[in-house]
C-alpha cells in the first residue's frame, strides 16, 4: 500500500512535469516542447475534467452470442503540489452481459499533522460510506521534496515523435498548438524504460525492486504486439501549458492480443486447437482538459471527517498477505 501510494504520487508528478507561441506555421516541434517543459516546472496547482470511456465486444468461434462490455467515468479534480493535496469528484458506470451498475466517488488527499491522509467516499445508490487512510510522512517519504525533484527531471529527449498540426485549435476559448503521436508496443516499452531511468533514483527501494526486467519488458511487448496508442496534446500558444491531453487506441491491430486472450481463456476446440477470438473496439479513450484559473482551496468537510472510518494500513497489508497465503495454499496440487 505504501509503495502504491508513493508510486502513484510520483507518477502524477511525472505526468504534471509537463511549453510561448505564435502560429503553428512559425514554430517548430522542438521549440514548442522546450517551452512546454519549462512551463511545466512552474505549475503548482490546477483543475482538470477527466473523461474515460470503453465500449467493446468479444465474439468467439462456436459461440452464438458476443460478450459486450462498456464503461465510462467522468471526474473533476483540483490539485496542488505545494502543499500536496487533491480533491476528486466523479461518477462511474459499467455494464457487461446485460448487467450493470454505477457509483459516485469523492476523494480528498492532504497532509495532516505529519501524515498523508486520504478520505474516500463511495456511493452506490445508498448512503455514502467514507473511509480514512493515513500514513506517516516518514513512511511515504517527503512528498514535497519528491515532487520538486520530479519536476526538475529533463524529459526533453523522451523517445516520442510528436507531429505539429498545421493549424492552431481552440480549447475553451484558448488558442492552442496541437501535437500528435502514435506509440506502438515497442515504443511503449522503450518509453517505460526511459521513464524508469529518469525517476528510478526517486523511488523507494521496495518500488525499484518491482520494476520489470528487460526480459519481462520484451515478454510484455510480445503480448501487446499490434497495440497502438494515439495521443493528442494541445498546448496554450502563449504559455505552452497543456490545456488538453487525449489518448485512444485508434490504429491498433488486435490480432496478437486476440490470440493471447483466447489462450488465457483456456478454451479449445475438439481438435485441440484454439478457437478464433474477435475483439471489436467501438471506443476506448481518455481525455483530460485543464484549468489553470481554477481556485484550489481544498478543505475536508467536518461531516466527512466525522463519518469516516479509519483503516489501519499496516493491518490491511497484513490481512491481504494472509489472504494471499491462504489462496496459494488452496491452489497447491492443481
Amino acid at each position: 500500500m505504501r509503495k502504491n501510494l508513493t508510486t502513484s504520487v510520483l507518477a502524477a508528478a511525472a505526468a504534471l512535469a509537463m511549453t510561448f507561441g505564435a502560429s503553428a506555421a512559425e514554430v517548430t516541434v522542438d521549440e514548442i516542447l522546450e517551452n512546454y517543459y519549462a512551463a511545466s516546472k512552474e505549475v503548482t496547482e490546477a483543475g482538470a475534467d477527466i473523461t474515460m470511456a470503453a465500449d467493446l465486444s468479444l465474439s468467439m468461434e462456436g459461440q452464438e452470442e458476443s460478450l459486450t462490455a462498456a464503461g465510462d467515468a467522468d471526474m473533476s479534480m483540483l490539485f496542488s503540489l505545494d502543499p500536496l493535496q487533491y480533491e476528486i469528484h466523479g461518477s462511474m458506470s459499467g455494464s457487461a452481459m446485460g448487467m450493470g451498475g454505477s457509483l459516485d466517488m469523492t476523494m480528498y488527499m492532504l497532509e495532516e499533522d505529519g501524515n498523508v491522509v486520504t478520505y474516500t467516499g463511495i456511493n452506490m445508490g445508498e448512503e455514502q460510506q467514507w473511509i480514512k487512510q493515513s500514513l506517516p510522512m516518514g513512511e511515504t517519504g517527503d512528498f514535497a521534496d519528491l515532487m520538486a525533484k520530479a519536476k526538475e527531471i529533463d524529459l526533453s529527449d523522451a523517445p516520442i515523435t510528436w507531429v505539429l498540426a498545421e493549424d492552431v485549435i481552440d480549447i475553451n476559448g484558448i488558442e492552442c498548438y496541437e501535437l500528435t503521436a502514435d506509440l506502438t508496443a515497442e515504443d511503449l516499452i522503450n518509453l517505460f524504460s526511459y521513464s524508469m531511468e529518469k525517476v528510478g533514483d526517486l523511488l523507494p527501494q521496495e518500488a525499484v525492486s518491482q520494476i520489470p526486467s528487460a526480459e519481462d519488458l520484451q515478454s510484455m511487448a510480445s503480448v501487446i504486439t499490434g497495440l497502438n496508442l494515439h495521443f493528442e496534446m494541445d498546448l496554450d500558444t502563449e504559455t505552452c501549458k497543456p490545456m488538453r491531453i487525449y489518448m485512444d487506441t485508434e490504429g491498433t491491430d488486435w490480432t496478437m492480443i486476440e490470440a493471447v486472450a483466447a489462450q488465457m481463456m483456456g478454451m479449445t476446440k475438439e481438435d485441440g486447437t484454439l478457437p478464433s477470438l474477435d475483439i471489436n473496439v467501438n471506443s476506448l479513450y481518455m481525455e483530460a482538459v485543464y484549468d489553470y484559473d481554477a481556485e484550489v482551496a481544498i478543505t475536508v468537510p467536518e461531516d466527512v471527517k466525522a463519518a469516516a472510518q479509519e483503516v489501519d494500513m499496516n493491518e490491511l497489508a497484513a490481512d491481504l498477505g494472509s489472504l494471499e497465503e491462504v489462496a496459494m495454499g488452496e491452489t497447491e496440487g492443481f
